[in-house]
């Protein structure tokens, strides 16, 4: 027997997603411990952010923000006389 701490809307949510499966909370866990045991580790990709990709993630979002904000212009007409005036 195992006891766990779950937060219940998830276990709500993932209780009606199983059961549209045809199995139950504990045919799916014991599912996942059998795969653990196969595996010898999780059966799946775990990722989790680190402080560098963190980092690059703010970068990405300032510079679509910036790009987002950018001029734009109506037609390939429209930029090259922008681009002239600044000349």
């Amino acid at each position: 027997m195992i006891t766990i701490r779950i937060d219940e809307k998830l276990k709500a949510k993932a209780a009606k997603s199983l059961k549209a499966s045809g199995i139950n909370m504990s045919q799916a866990i014991h599912s996942f411990l059998r795969q653990v045991v196969d595996e010898k580790g999780m059966p799946f990709e775990t990722f989790q952010y680190s402080p560098q990709a963190k980092l690059i993630r703010q970068k990405w979002d300032a510079e679509l923000a910036e790009l987002k904000s950018a001029k734009r212009f109506s037609s390939a007409k429209e930029l090259h006389n922008h681009i002239l005036k600044e000349e």
